[in-house]
């Protein structure tokens, strides 16, 4: 019985898990897409501002 009870949790462990996983996926997929995406804007920004920089270091 005791055995039982053990496996018993176990598979909710593992469902739930599972169920994590499958919603975690697409978030994880979603969070990479926006960083991408906010990569590629703020790619120009960000050589502008080492360029701000560097002409200041310049002066």
């Amino acid at each position: 019985m005791l055995a039982q009870g053990i496996v018993g949790i176990l598979n909710v462990i593992i469902n739930v898990n599972y169920i994590i996983v499958l919603l975690g996926v697409p978030f994880l997929a979603v969070s990479l897409i926006m960083a991408a995406t906010r990569r590629k804007t703020t790619n120009l920004s960000t050589t502008g501002y080492t360029h701000d920089i560097f002409t200041k270091i310049e002066r």
